[in-house]
């Protein structure tokens, strides 16, 4: 799992406030996990006291957590996630935040001409304790091996 923020900008300072997306390139379990890390990106608090904000994500067959293991800033926002070798489409997706225990119904979910999953969650209200939950399953989007290789493609050509 690839945090990313989306939009280019002149400097790391302006894009501060920008969302992450997550690119979850799943294996032939349907398993996937990442972390992030973030820090105010111009002291040393990090270091000298502890001043940063760690965060675990793990992707387990229809459900992605996201677990905090550091929280000092709360400042990072989601906007989309990708899923990259899902066995099939889901019906629907529910996004749970356990800090306040309340759970919402995406509507804006979908799947792209590269067969990736494509999840909105720009408009949830959550620090970093959260759970999306794809629900049910319906066609058929890619098979075995081709379709890890789609989602490794597909992340990489972000990052050149």
């Amino acid at each position: 799992i690839i945090p990313k923020k989306l939009e280019t900008r002149s400097s790391s300072v302006n894009m501060r406030d920008d969302p992450f997306s997550l690119y979850v390139a799943l294996d032939k379990e349907e398993m996937a996990e990442g972390t992030l890390y973030y820090d105010d990106e111009t002291s040393f608090e990090y270091h000298e006291n502890n001043i940063f904000d760690y965060i675990h994500f793990q992707f387990n067959i229809s459900e992605l957590e996201a677990h905090p293991m550091m929280e000092n800033y709360k400042k990072i926002k989601f906007d989309k996630i990708f899923i990259a070798g899902m066995k099939s489409t889901p019906k629907s997706a529910t996004f749970a935040c356990r800090t306040t225990n309340v759970t919402t119904q995406i509507a804006n979910i979908h799947v792209d001409s590269e067969h990736l999953l494509h999840v909105d969650i720009a408009a949830m209200e959550c620090d970093y304790s959260w759970t999306l939950k794809l629900n049910g399953s319906g066609k058929s989007i890619l098979g075995g091996s081709l379709m890890i290789f789609a989602a490794i493609v597909h992340v990489l050509k972000y990052f050149m």
